[in-house]
């Protein structure tokens, strides 16, 4: 095979991160063909990426890195994909009327999403995340539920069987979920098992789940499943999530709301 001279290997393998982050999976033999280079090329480029991190090479081709037991602590996640984040608490803040009783899941998103709703009037709103839980307290009406329990350090949130009892007398009008990962097989998922477990107790309470998560967590699975996609109701992404996933869970019956972060708020 002759190969074309016009791509370094420095570009080809740009290529190649861009074609999995769509695809979440590529081949030897369709990169072959696709970059018109040899499968040695090909398998250097696998090789080269893999050891910066960036693939895990497979029988044939690579899959993205998945760390499922990892999780960034609070702060490191706050600086990430803010534009993003933004647009998506400003479509969920429509999902919410005056009056309604809510449960806010902790997170970065959810904590934009707070923020969004402090206009509202005489919102109850029931929560594991301290730093949610003050910005109500300092700026709105709202009644707020913080669910007691063990502090997560480093996640400003509460979590153990003391959350998961009082979570269980409460019922809400909408629930608010955020989410490390999320796939058509394997559902919503985090790193951490307590989280996912005062997680399940909030959601298996609302009378709807809407699900709030970048577009960069779908595809990705994490440790721990806390709902399976027939368990929500409503997606809200950015234009980043992968559109197979997507496509994926409307087939499990899961509306889905993609913003873009040039979306400006209308309120």
């Amino acid at each position: 095979m002759q190969e074309k001279e016009t791509l370094f290997a420095g570009e080809r393998q740009a290529q190649i991160l861009l074609l999995l982050q769509k695809n979440r999976k590529v081949l030897v033999r369709e990169l072959c063909e696709l970059l018109a280079v040899s499968a040695v090329t090909i398998r250097n480029d696998l090789r080269e990426l893999e050891g910066r991190g960036k693939l895990l090479r497979t029988h044939g081709g690579a899959i993205p890195c998945s760390h499922t037991g990892f999780e960034e602590n609070s702060a490191q996640k706050f600086k990430q994909n803010t534009e993003e984040k933004l647009a998506i608490a400003r479509e969920a803040a429509k999902y919410v009327q005056d009056g309604d009783t809510i449960a806010l899941d902790t997170g970065t998103t959810s904590y934009a999403l707070a923020w969004e709703l402090l206009s509202k009037e005489r919102l109850t709103v029931v929560t594991n995340d301290l730093k949610i839980a003050l910005l109500f307290e300092e700026h709105s009406d709202a009644t707020v539920i913080l669910l007691g329990g063990l502090l997560r350090r480093g996640y400003h949130c509460t979590v153990g069987s003391n959350s998961e009892q009082m979570m269980a007398k409460i019922f809400v009008d909408k629930c608010f979920m955020a989410t490390n990962g999320l796939t058509a097989i394997g559902g919503a998922t985090t790193p951490n098992a307590e989280q996912a477990a005062i997680k399940q107790t909030m959601l298996s309470h609302g009378n709807q789940v809407i699900l709030i998560a970048h577009g960069d967590k779908i595809g990705r699975n994490s440790l721990f499943c806390f709902a399976k996609p027939e368990q929500i109701q409503l997606l809200i992404t950015d234009e980043s999530a992968n559109p197979n996933e997507l496509n994926a869970m409307r087939e499990h019956g899961v509306e889905i709301r993609c913003v873009s972060a040039s979306e400006k708020n209308d309120k």
